[in-house]
């Protein structure tokens, strides 16, 4: 399936099941999706609350990284100030 395209049926039967017989990998999407929509200030879920989630996943290495330089991040969350039309 090429990026953009549409997943049919198959495709999402195929996800279901994948998700369902390996639960470290359902848990790793779930927790990507928070961090996802928490980035995209979509949510009000805790930066620290998310983050101790993934941990429990294969996450963990981006984790660690995040929390080298935690207090940016958490600024960058909570201050209205957006450098991306900048970057591109």
């Amino acid at each position: 399936m090429a990026n953009g395209e549409i997943p049919t049926e198959l495709d999402r039967a195929f996800v279901m099941r994948l998700l369902g017989e390996v639960p470290v990998l359902q848990a790793t999407v779930a927790v990507a999706k928070r961090i996802a929509r928490l980035l995209r200030r979509q949510s009000d879920d805790r930066l620290d609350a998310v983050l101790d989630e993934a941990v429990a996943t294969p996450l963990a290495s981006f984790v660690a990284e995040l929390r080298k330089d935690i207090a940016a991040v958490q600024a960058a969350l909570e201050l209205p100030w957006s450098t991306s039309p900048v970057e591109g």
